[in-house]
This record gives structure tokens, sequence and C-alpha cells, in this order.
């Protein structure tokens, strides 16, 4: 039994049609589940008492280099090795 030759191509071009399709729907659904997290997260903070200053830096936290609080002194390793 042999297969028509039509039939490549139109599977060639579904298949990528269905692997980019498969793709957005992925990372809408991954991006929905972080927004929703994030919310819950901002939900528990607020019912725990956190005030808003401080949700905002934890919220920033994950996405800055550093997450000290401006107030704190950060130690020096040279002060620290003298000893």
């Amino acid at each position: 039994m042999e297969m028509p030759q039509e039939v490549i191509p139109l599977v060639a071009i579904g298949g990528g049609m269905l692997i980019g399709i498969v793709a957005i729907i992925c990372g809408t659904t991954i991006t929905l589940y972080k927004i929703h997290r994030q919310s819950n997260l901002k939900h528990m903070m607020l019912e725990a008492g956190m005030p808003p200053h401080e949700i905002e830096r934890v919220i920033n936290c994950g996405q800055q280099e550093s997450c000290k609080d401006p107030k704190q002194n950060s130690y020096n390793t040279k002060s620290v090795s003298s000893y």
C-alpha cells in the first residue's frame, strides 16, 4: 500500500503548526500560573499584616541581585578576618 505524495507535505506543515500552537498554549498557561501564584502570595502577606513596603521588598527580592534591606549594613570581610 502506497501513501499519496500529497500527504507528506500536509503532515509536515500540520505538525509544525501543531508544535507552535502547543508552545503558545503552554507558555500562556505558565504565565497565568506565575501571576496567580504571585497574587496569592501578596494576599497571604496582606492577611498576615505585612506593610506594603515590606511586601514590595519581598516580591522584588527575586528579581534583583540583592535582597538586602537598605537600612542594614553589610559586613566587611576585611574587618571580620582581622579577629
